[in-house]
């Protein structure tokens, strides 16, 4: 039978008060009178005595007729109240510009933390990831102190300083050759998956729109994902081109520039494989200015996911990342790192799928 719930009783609730009064060390060798702890916990006497009578039978008092009674059991005291887990998260945008997808997942992670008894601390920061010294991120480091830190795609030299001075951090995006905890989207599988998509469909001249997003150089998610890209095209026997990387800051301006520059081509390229779901948007819109049809003239993919895709028309090709996993991972390795118990060559790259979308359909370029 499933067993309901219980309405303690009155006595039940006088004998935890009385309990944790002795634990706190309210009452050290003898309890008060009767009258005054009844007064005190205004209960009656009978009440009280009840309560009392299950102390002395847990041999906590021993009660004496007349006088006060003794107490005689050792209770454990209460442990403090265990510290909040703190956990810092440095940003390089604004909290406003940051992806729908990312608010969501760090917001279901501070929800997930705060039950484990940690707490995050969003910070938006972008001198650290826009310059190559470290010394503003020591001090900030210093100022604030946290049990662990998450980092994204930083400069090799920052990510070697926080490998020399030993600084909790899980970096989002790692260079190569650095020895870190490392929670990494796999951007070079999918610029290779990306690059077999496009080449199946007999386009023979592609290229990769990679943001810096206003950084001294290509972040280590858009590198991969063109590394990967040209790994593959350079690998394939029906490949006639090389690919063409188009790195752009993020500004609108900047994007249609390059556009602009890449449809002036002679040997323009048919698909494009974009890094963001900002540059999507600049992109298909001014291409949609320059008449060139998608994906009858141009194919896109983009290598991100954002809810309203499915309200674009044609609805994009693009990678879904994973989000449950993604959290699972984020979890397993804060609790890991809480217990000491991360290796610091922890490398976790997560896969994701392709969902094919209208803007990606077959090169009917006759130079093929």
């Amino acid at each position: 039978m499933q067993s309901l719930p219980q309405r303690l009783s009155l006595v039940t609730q006088t004998e935890e008060i009385l309990i944790r009064g002795i634990r706190t060390g309210l009452w050290q060798r003898r309890l008060p009178g009767e009258r005054p702890l009844c007064r005190e916990l205004q209960v009656s006497r009978w009440t009280l005595r009840a309560a009392l009578t299950g102390l002395a039978r847990r041999k906590l008092i021993r009660i004496h007729h007349g006088r006060a009674c003794e107490i005689i059991g050792r209770i454990r005291p209460l442990a403090p109240p265990a510290r909040p887990w703190r956990l810092g998260w440095l940003v390089a945008e604004r909290l406003e510009e940051l992806r729908p997808h990312t608010i969501l997942m760090i917001e279901e992670i501070r929800g997930q933390l705060h039950q484990a008894g940690g707490e995050i601390d969003l910070y938006h920061r972008p001198k650290f990831f826009l310059t190559d010294s470290a010394r503003p991120l020591a001090e900030f480091v210093a100022e604030n102190p946290h049990d662990a830190w998450v980092i994204g795609s930083t400069t090799l030299p920052m990510q070697r300083w926080m490998k020399q001075h030993g600084l909790p951090v899980i970096v989002s995006g790692l260079h190569p050759g650095v020895e870190l905890p490392s929670m990494n989207l796999d951007y070079h599988g999918a610029g290779r998956h990306a690059a077999g998509v496009i080449l199946a469909r007999g386009h023979r001249r592609a290229a990769v729109l990679a943001s810096n997003r206003g950084l001294p150089a290509l972040h280590v998610g858009a590198s991969e994902l063109a590394r990967g890209f040209c790994d593959a095209y350079a690998a394939s026997s029906r490949a006639h081109l090389e690919p063409i990387v188009a790195v752009h800051s993020g500004e609108t301006h900047d994007v249609c520039r390059i556009l602009n520059r890449l449809l002036d081509l002679p040997d323009r390229p048919t698909a494009l494989i974009i890094g963001d779901s900002a540059t999507f948007l600049i992109a298909i819109t001014h291409l949609a200015q320059r008449q060139v049809r998608i994906p009858q003239e141009m194919s896109l993919i983009v290598v991100e996911d954002e809810p309203y895709f499915s309200r674009i028309l044609p609805p994009p090709a693009h990678y879904e990342w994973p989000v449950d996993s993604f959290m699972s991972h984020w979890l397993r390795i804060f609790r890991k790192f809480r217990d000491g118990s991360l290796s610091p060559d922890t490398c976790i790259r997560v896969v994701p799928r392709f969902i094919v979308g209208g803007t990606l359909g077959p090169c009917w370029d006759k130079r093929s």
